[in-house]
């Protein structure tokens, strides 16, 4: 075609060079698109590996604690059960020796209940 319009082609590959300057761009936005999206991605699992260590941190503690107060209070009731123990080993021993004046008096009771019954009535036993 020798009738060719030369400006009409300079049009066309403009056009031609402009189609493809968009394509070019339609693929830089897309990728764009994906490094913003994936760069998104990339801060959630961020802030969310942050929050894991965290909550794993204060659970750490927090049996650290439990773990502490419990001893604490284990410590606590040995230390009063080994009173207790002392206080009831000393109240036997003092038992133990009142149990014999206490047996003494009361068997000088009976004798005195028996002399008053024999003086009052004098029933001989």
């Amino acid at each position: 075609m020798p009738d060719e319009n030369p400006q009409g082609s300079a049009i066309l590959k403009e056009l031609g060079e402009i189609r493809s300057s968009l394509a070019v761009s339609k693929n830089v936005q897309a990728g764009i698109k994906d490094s913003i999206h994936s760069t998104e991605d990339h801060d959630l699992l961020i802030k969310l590996h942050e929050n894991i260590d965290l909550n794993f941190r204060q659970v750490k503690a927090d049996i650290k604690d439990l773990k502490d107060g419990t001893s604490n209070q284990l410590n606590d009731h040995e230390r009063r059960l080994k009173d207790l123990e002392i206080t009831r080993i000393d109240f036997r021993l003092k038992v133990g020796n009142s149990d014999k004046l206490l047996k003494l008096i009361l068997s000088l009771v009976v004798v005195g209940l028996i002399m008053i019954v024999y003086h009052l009535t004098g029933y001989h036993i």
